[in-house]
């Protein structure tokens, strides 16, 4: 504080020299003002600037540049955080990338054993529903067959029959036909008597 009044009360005094020479005229280096010659106030004038100029380059501007240069320090150290974190981030991605890239490699890997067991699979399921329907159809032929074969044989039954009797109507005569109708009553009596 005591610095900052001696500094002001040096600055105002050459302001109030140089303004009393101006009231009084221009008399040139040597002429006096309050008795003191020109040149001793010029000299004090100087030495006041000078005295200025070494008070703030020696005192202030250290403060302000080493102010300044903690600042850019900070600034830089942030920085080179922010860059290491930024590194570290781009490598994290990177080696995301690079996983991803595995990962989908390992995806297709996998759907394309899934679709070969899947088509396996129904490869099977329809070699077995053909062997199926083989084995239903060659059963069905059977029975159908055997179905024919049965209505074979009753056709060639009753052709057997139907030829038979007519065989037996073309060789029977009415006498042969009485005894056969006397037999057969005699047994549908028996039957029905005992």
């Amino acid at each position: 504080m005591k610095k900052g009044i001696s500094f002001l009360a040096a600055m105002i005094l050459p302001v109030l020299a140089f303004a009393s020479e101006e009231g009084g005229g221009h008399h040139g280096w040597f002429s006096p003002i309050w008795g003191i010659p020109a040149v001793v106030w010029q000299f004090i004038n100087l030495t006041l600037v000078a005295g200025l100029f070494y008070y703030l380059l020696r005192w202030r501007l250290p403060n302000v540049l080493r102010k300044r240069t903690v600042e850019i320090e900070s600034a830089l150290e942030t920085a080179r955080k922010e860059k290491k974190e930024s590194l570290a981030k781009l490598k994290e991605l990177e080696d995301k990338m690079a996983r991803l890239e595995d990962e989908v490699a390992k995806i297709e890997t996998e759907a394309r054993g899934a679709a070969e067991r899947e088509k396996a699979r129904l490869t099977d399921e329809a070699r077995k529903s053909a062997e199926w329907l083989r084995k239903e159809a060659d059963d069905e032929f059977s029975r159908r067959e055997r179905e024919a074969e049965r209505r074979l044989r009753a056709i060639a039954v009753d052709e057997a029959l139907r030829l038979a009797r007519e065989q037996v109507r073309g060789a029977m005569r009415p006498e042969d036909e009485e005894r056969l109708i006397g037999l057969f009553s005699k047994d549908i009596r028996d039957r029905a008597d005992g």
